[in-house]
């Protein structure tokens, strides 16, 4: 075999019988041209491809691995059944560098150019490498295989005139039309690129999102998966919450109804038995349903005229719900905490991770029915949002970031005309980032603007116990009161005890259920009744960020860690420190004194000379 590193050969095409036009290396080239002085000139014209395909000119091929072109000796001319024997002449070492031909009479293959999936495949530009089969490293001999001189056929009998052609006899008669070889590579040529094109055109149609969701005039190339797993996992998920509406989420059908045809009037509890029910719902907010149900049992039986008055159970739920918005949504999830079954893994039955059963074995085993093993909560944002407008001090309350942002601009505007006035950047209003959102969005009072944070707790000291929250701070109220307890919205809850090793099947929830709000009504907005305006305005929720702590940040950002080397995340070139031989980074401004470790050794950052930085980035 020819050694691998050494240069490939120079290519050219030779126009034997047996090449008909393939690129081969010089060596092959020049033997065959020994054996057929006359016949190895560039031809006039050559047959098409289909003529020569019908023709059984390809028979001569056997394609098994490495491709082996007959040589065209006498023993070749006898007939393919005949047997190969070995050449007369050959050392040991040339039998061993070359295929051994006993007991290989020729078969001849199927067709392997009518493939219906695989593009044509042309002889006339098969790449033949031939050397493997004819060259000798030690004797620098060339053409090791050619058959004694009483032996060859004389080159100019071989040779057929056109005119000499019998059409009943040869199917390269003068009359089967022909072209010119660059005629046919550029037609070979034309043929694939219009077949990639209409394959590259039917990927790009299965894959554009459905028009009611995305105009034609905005439609987006194709999307390109990437080959690392867990940023294709993302890119499902992306695409999933690019189509998502209200239908295709999870909220039941009662409160999507309540969602698309909101109460126009605050929810009445004035009644004794109903406020009696909300009251004894809470006192049992510690216990089970089954509490609620024995004390209200035990009320009707003291007080009979309560029986068709106090709420059961179900019944005080949904009165809740309806007061305050908040609707739970539920995932089944891994017993590890790995992941959610949401998004690209809703079908799965195991873990992607640790391949742990989605459904409780034992019981799938005994009764036949799948029953979760463990389930995270979702609250989506759009009921809450409702409820919010729709009371008296939440719809007063939302005031703030239009009352705020006016006078920003006014004040702006006053700067802008000269006049001495000393600003305060004392909330996120001030901003430039979100003033130029707010205009680009036409924000009005009627919208409300969100901000998502995430973090992780551990519930118990000494046991492990991580438990991940995530809520909804509303914007539009002042900034000493949005991030009490009172106004705080929940957003999602992932139960421990480990940590999730794919936090973003745990968010997918609250972030499909946002865009389907935006979707709503082509695009508007949910309807809310306002309690102050006492009618039906159109409200559109805006995310303006994502809040979290360093390690939280990690979770929902998915960049570095805050002990990485570059720990800032934002684009920030302040790089971190480490101590020898650990590759914990700290964020050490000032280069430490009497030590040269890798990586630490760079100059003292200087605050007063960094880039400054914009959401936009």
């Amino acid at each position: 075999m020819s050694d691998p590193a050494r240069k490939l050969p120079q290519r050219q095409p030779c126009y034997c019988t047996q090449c008909q036009g393939a690129s081969v290396s010089r060596k092959t080239f020049l033997k065959h041209k020994k054996l057929h002085p006359v016949l190895n000139q560039p031809p006039a014209a050559i047959p098409s491809y289909i003529d020569w395909l019908s023709s059984g000119a390809g028979s001569s091929f056997r394609v098994a691995g490495d491709v082996e072109m007959a040589t065209g000796d006498e023993n070749d001319m006898d007939g393919p059944d005949k047997e190969c024997t070995e050449d007369e002449g050959d050392t040991d070492e040339d039998k061993d560098e070359r295929p051994s031909k006993k007991n290989c009479a020729r078969q001849p293959e199927p067709n392997t150019f009518s493939q219906p999936d695989s593009p044509p495949q042309y002889g006339f530009e098969q790449e033949v490498d031939y050397d493997d089969i004819y060259e000798d490293k030690n004797a620098g001999e060339i053409d090791r295989h050619e058959p004694e001189e009483a032996n060859h056929p004389d080159p100019a009998a071989l040779y057929i005139q056109p005119d000499e052609l019998d059409p009943r006899d040869n199917d390269l008669a003068p009359e089967i039309p022909i072209v010119d070889p660059d005629e046919l590579r550029e037609l070979r040529n034309n043929e694939l690129e219009e077949i990639a094109r209409l394959q590259t055109a039917a990927a790009e149609h299965a894959e554009l999102p459905p028009e009611d969701h995305l105009p034609q005039e905005h439609a987006e190339p194709a999307s390109i998966h990437s080959r690392i797993g867990h940023v294709k996992l993302t890119q499902q998920f992306i695409e999933e919450i690019k189509n998502a509406t209200l239908d295709n989420g999870k909220l039941d059908r009662d409160a999507l109804d309540r969602l698309q045809s909101p109460d126009q009037h605050p929810v009445d509890i004035s009644n004794p038995d109903t406020r009696l029910s909300l009251d004894l719902f809470m006192d049992c907010d510690n216990a089970s349903g089954n509490t609620y149900s024995k004390v209200r049992k035990s009320l009707v039986r003291r007080f009979p005229e309560l029986s068709d008055s106090l709420l059961s159970y179900d019944g005080v739920k949904t009165l809740v719900a309806k007061i305050n918005g908040v609707v739970s949504v539920s995932d089944d999830m891994c017993i590890n905490s790995c992941h959610a079954f949401t998004g690209p893994f809703t079908e799965l039955e195991a873990c992607h991770y640790c391949s742990e059963p989605r459904y409780d074995p034992v019981v799938f085993e005994k009764t036949g029915k799948k029953v979760h093993r463990k389930e995270a909560c979702t609250f989506p944002i759009g009921p809450q949002a409702q409820a919010l407008q729709r009371s008296e001090k939440g719809s007063r309350a939302s005031l703030y970031r239009q009352l705020k942002t006016d006078e920003i601009l006014a004040v702006r505007k006053q700067i802008k005309d000269g006049e001495d006035i000393k600003f305060v950047y004392d909330n996120i209003f001030c901003g430039k980032d979100f003033l130029d959102l707010a205009g680009d969005l036409k924000l009005s009072s009627d919208d409300l603007t969100v901000i998502f944070s995430f973090d992780g707790a551990q519930l118990h000291q000494n046991k492990k116990s991580d438990t991940w929250i995530g809520v909804w701070v509303i914007a539009e109220y002042d900034p000493t009161t949005r991030y009490k307890k009172i106004h705080v919205l929940p957003a999602v809850t992932i139960p421990g005890p480990h940590k999730p090793k794919n936090p973003k099947s745990y968010l997918f929830q609250s972030f499909h259920h946002l865009p389907g709000c935006q979707r709503e009504n082509n695009n508007a907005a949910i309807l809310v009744w306002d309690y102050i305006l006492k009618a039906v305005i159109l409200s559109c929720i805006v995310h303006l960020m994502t809040e979290a702590d360093a390690p939280g940040l990690v979770e929902v950002d998915g960049r570095v860690g805050h002990h990485g080397a570059q720990g800032c995340r934002i684009g920030c070139t302040m790089k971190g420190r480490h101590k020898p031989s650990s590759g914990h980074y700290y964020a050490v401004h000032l280069r430490p004194l009497g030590t040269n470790a890798a990586d630490c050794n760079h100059p003292d950052f200087n605050f007063e000379e960094r880039q400054k930085l914009s959401v936009n980035r």
